[in-house]
């Protein structure tokens, strides 16, 4: 058993026990990343413009990586990673799903929650 708690992550923010030497700990947390990204979305670049768009949504800058690589810093940079993907593949799985669209299903008129009657359209009468 050894005693303390490593500073490196794996990909599933687990405390990683590296071999003895020498590590960048911001170099081995972008390997993690890295890693991450090909395990959830693979090399599809439909899947990376996607985590790209989701970064973008939340405001989060996806070509920076944190300057100061503490481990408190690198393990919340691996979380929301791995949090933003959780995103992505769960809305590509509700795309995929049959009828299934983003916006949550499609809307229903009418008291009844059947289909609404559909208003005639009338051509305007220019007035005489």
């Amino acid at each position: 058993m050894q005693m303390g708690m490593p500073s490196l992550f794996d990909t599933h923010l687990e405390p990683f026990w590296p071999p003895p030497g020498v590590y960048a700990r911001g170099g081995h947390a972008r390997d993690m990343v890295t890693q991450q990204e090909k395990q959830a979305l693979g090399n599809s670049q439909k899947n990376q413009k996607a985590l790209e768009a989701a970064l973008a949504e939340i405001g989060y800058n996806s070509l920076t990586f944190p300057r100061c690589h503490t481990r408190a810093v690198c393990g919340a940079h691996l979380a929301l990673r791995g949090e933003v993907l959780a995103m992505v593949e769960l809305r590509r799985q509700l795309q995929a799903r049959p009828g299934g669209d983003a916006k949550g299903g499609k809307r229903k008129g009418g008291a009844d929650g059947g289909a609404g009657a559909k208003r005639q359209r009338t051509a305007k009468r220019p007035y005489d």
